[in-house]
């Protein structure tokens, strides 16, 4: 979240600088207000039309929102931020770069960037412009999980330039002290209400993204089970119907001298053994097919519980193959051997 505590956004924008005393002052801020603000750091965007291009927007946007960067914002710094280019200008200086050919240092969400604008870092992304001539960003850095997942961001310089028109801020990040989230928002809200001004935990903000990333989740893990559950289903019917029908052969093993438990552990380690194979093989293959995203910077799997589960299969399979084995050798084999 950046050290940002609340998101104001207003579907007015505001003359005032919302940062300073005076500019609350010129927005009809009272001195009892200042005095719940006293330490609040409020950082304002430019903010040009657009869609949104969080999860939240069902439709494949098209025209992405742009936010233009104050210098306060890039000299704060904070986010995770994944680089995509040189450390010539390290962090957030990188909006301020110089370009060829006129393209414009951006950031975005990482996920944002990848699944809704199919693009990446040092990727070009083009968006129309305000009067019709395209504009050419460069993703020069990522932010991993932030709540810009539904804006673009550029250098408030670079904005100005390319949208003339918007001449006052609509976007906030506000830093509160400790414990006064609620006093802060409660007086912004009081004073700007009228003006469409709403304020929201960041925590809150990241939330929403979250819950969808969420729900996709759940929707693959309950799949996956059920794969899993038929898979499961599928072993043990296999494992019985292949030693039924080697009644024969294990009957005529057993009349050459093999033992039972010979023979139990002969099939065991043989169909452990295919089980075991197989299980490597694929996850051997879903390694190679996610090899992209664990070289990533921003991977976070989960190694114990993708261990678990693979050793909670193969556990699985062998008390099968065991219960199997059991059940077939269990019973007189010599009607068998007599059929055959």
């Amino acid at each position: 979240m950046g050290g940002f505590a609340l998101q104001a956004l207003s579907s007015v924008p505001l003359s005032f600088d919302l940062g300073t005393p005076t500019g609350r002052a010129n927005l009809g801020f009272t001195p009892e207000d200042e005095q719940v603000l006293e330490g609040v750091e409020i950082i304002s965007f430019l903010v040009s039309p657009g869609q949104d291009i969080s999860c939240l927007n069902i439709a494949r946007p098209t025209y992405p929102r742009i936010l233009g960067v104050p210098d306060a914002m890039i000299q704060r710094g904070g986010f995770r931020l994944l680089r995509a280019t040189d450390d010539r200008a390290p962090g957030w200086e990188a909006l301020r770069a110089s370009l060829t050919d006129g393209h414009i240092p951006a950031f975005g969400d990482a996920d944002s960037v990848k699944w809704t604008l199919h693009s990446g870092p040092g990727k070009t992304y083009t968006i129309p412009g305000p009067d019709g001539q395209p504009i050419d960003l460069v993703f020069s850095g990522l932010l991993a999980g932030s709540i810009f997942a539904g804006e673009l961001l550029i250098w408030e310089h670079h904005f100005r330039e390319r949208y003339p028109t918007v001449a006052a801020p609509s976007y906030f990040l506000i830093d509160t002290p400790p414990g006064r989230e609620e006093q802060v928002a409660a007086v912004l809200r009081r004073k700007l209400g009228e003006m469409g001004l709403q304020v929201r935990a960041t925590r809150e903000v990241l939330n929403d993204f979250m819950q969808v990333q969420n729900t996709y989740m759940s929707m693959f893990l309950a799949l996956g089970s059920l794969g899993l559950l038929l898979g499961t289903v599928g072993l043990v019917a296999v494992l019985l119907r292949s030693a039924l029908e080697r009644t024969g052969e294990l009957a005529l093993m057993l009349a050459t001298g093999f033992y039972r438990p010979k023979l139990a552990r002969l099939l065991i380690v043989e169909n452990v053994g295919l089980l075991a194979a197989g299980l490597i093989a694929g996850t051997v293959s879903a390694l190679v097919a996610v090899a992209p995203q664990l070289a990533s910077a921003q991977s976070q799997m989960n190694w114990v519980v993708i261990t678990g589960i693979f050793v909670g299969i193969l556990l699985f399979g062998i008390v099968t193959c065991s219960l199997a084995v059991h059940f077939v050798l269990r019973g007189s084999l010599i009607p068998a051997l007599r059929q055959e």
